[in-house]
């Protein structure tokens, strides 16, 4: 049969010019379908990036405040803008612990610098603790992740803050510090003999002297610029003074102006502050701007006719903020126990309250007048162990720290109290009677008969200590039976210095 001229089919052309077409498009779509699993990919290590950075912020807070910082040459190089002032530790173990990314399993002190690998990615780790404000009440944590794929280089990151639970974990701005010469109570005459209902004679001084860093004077200045006529708690205005002399530098302290109580929040050294309103009022304000200055004062141990054994303090002035002085008289009215006494000196930042504390090297020695040379004053004799110590990164003591004492001329109703510094000021423990080595019955003659003391300072005490050696002061009180209620009825108190060694 004869072929028709339209029967289908496809000439040589036809095909060449299909298969060409055909070829494009699978080219088209392999190259649509090799970027969608390049993306595909990159969007699976960018996931893998963003769960490391939560990782990582997650186990930075895990720490507690005072243990959230950088460990020396662990540290990043070069930190992004606002995190160059960097939260450091001290006492940082050697070498640092690694961190397993994989289990999130951290070491003691967090790692600032790690490699995670990840679907054959290697995943590079920087991590920041900084402290956001000048006065230190708030640390910004920040986690920075880096990595090269088949799309190119990438980071990631995730940040957050936190803020100081307490004063008590507030770390200040460099802290406050008694310097050389060290803090001293000289008595004059040099053995001071007390009237006979404890007090100071007419004469007789003590002189208090210390020298300070990182503490400020009083000051005052006068008001440039308007303040509000309606102030409530908690606003905030600008103000304008006439001088910034004699007034911290750093933000946060606080200042009085008509007796109205504000906080420097910014504009420290300069004549331009924004200032906090404290107290809610709606009266007119004038008057100079104060500064009431920074606290040093001094610590007695004295006594009441209802035989309390309260502390006196007393403070010290300073019109630079460096050298401080103060004296002590018959006019201050301090009853005293006849014996030797370390007197105590402590430091109070007004802006972060931070504070610091340190002993007398040598004891003040009181006579009774009934004994104006002290020869027949019976008093105790201690003598006390001198231990170690280890601390964590924060200064927080890693095991309970027991200091023993041994006594003589003390009986079961006398007192041993042990007085140590530490970051937060000082602090005085009464010790206990060691079972093992009791002291003679209450209200029995006093003898040579050696007893025995001890107390235990645990690290949940929450003392927080610098290293190297610190004196702990134990001084033994003896009791006199109570016969007249009028009467100052303690006897006599002895003093042993013992060295502490903290690493």
């Amino acid at each position: 049969m004869p072929s028709r001229r339209d029967e289908g089919g496809f000439t040589l052309i036809e095909m060449t010019i299909s298969l060409t077409i055909m070829a494009v498009v699978a080219l088209a779509l392999g190259g649509v379908l090799h970027s969608g699993l390049r993306a595909l990919g990159a969007a699976k290590a960018r996931t893998q990036g963003n769960e490391i950075a939560t990782q990582g912020i997650e186990d930075l807070q895990r720490y507690g405040f005072n243990d959230l910082g950088l460990c020396g040459s662990h540290t990043p190089s070069a930190p992004p803008a606002g995190l160059a002032d960097l939260a450091m530790l001290p006492n940082c173990p050697t070498p640092v612990p690694a961190y397993d990314c994989n289990t999130a399993v951290g070491g003691a002190v967090p790692l600032a610098q790690y490699t995670c690998r990840r679907n054959n990615i290697d995943y590079t780790v920087q991590r920041y603790v900084a402290w956001v404000d000048p006065v230190h009440t708030t640390k910004r944590l920040a986690v920075f992740v880096e990595w090269d794929d088949l799309v190119g280089n990438h980071q990631v990151s995730q940040q957050s803050s936190l803020r100081a639970p307490d004063q008590g974990a507030i770390v200040g701005l460099a802290p406050p510090a008694f310097t050389s010469p060290p803090p001293s109570a000289t008595a004059s005459p040099n053995t001071l003999v007390l009237a006979a209902d404890g007090t100071l004679p007419a004469g007789s001084t003590i002189t208090l002297s210390a020298a300070t860093l990182n503490m400020n004077g009083a000051a005052s200045t006068g008001v440039s610029s308007a303040i509000p006529a309606s102030r409530t708690a908690g606003e905030r205005f600008n103000l304008t003074v006439a001088s910034a002399s004699g007034f911290p530098a750093y933000n946060g302290y606080p200042v009085k102006i008509g007796g109205e109580l504000f906080t420097v929040l910014a504009g420290a050294g300069t004549t331009s502050w924004l200032l906090s309103i404290e107290t809610t009022s709606t009266s007119s304000l004038t008057g100079a701007v104060k500064f009431e200055g920074d606290s040093v004062f001094a610590n007695f141990d004295t006594v009441d006719p209802t035989n309390a054994n309260p502390q006196t303090s007393t403070a010290l002035l300073a019109f630079n903020g460096t050298s401080w002085a103060a004296t002590v008289n018959s006019t201050a009215g301090f009853v005293f126990s006849p014996g030797r006494q370390y007197v105590s000196f402590g430091i109070v930042r007004a802006a972060d309250g931070k504070a610091s504390s340190a002993f007398t090297s040598s004891a003040i020695q009181f006579c009774p007048a009934a004994d104006p040379t002290c020869i027949n004053l019976k008093d105790p004799d201690v003598s006390v162990s001198s231990p170690t110590a280890v601390l964590d990164p924060s200064g927080a003591l890693v095991a309970p720290l027991t200091l023993t004492a041994t006594t003589r001329y003390v009986n079961a109703d006398d007192s041993v109290i042990v007085s140590f510094s530490t970051s937060a000021g000082a602090v005085s423990v009464a010790m206990a009677q060691d079972p093992a080595a009791p002291c003679p019955p209450a209200g029995s003659v006093r003898t040579n008969t050696q007893c025995g003391w001890t107390v235990t300072i645990r690290p949940q005490d929450g003392h927080r200590f610098s290293t190297g050696a610190k004196s702990f002061y134990v001084k033994a009180r003896q009791l006199l039976p109570d016969t007249d209620p009028i009467t100052v009825d303690y006897q006599s108190t002895d003093a042993a210095v013992s060295t502490v060694t903290f690493s």
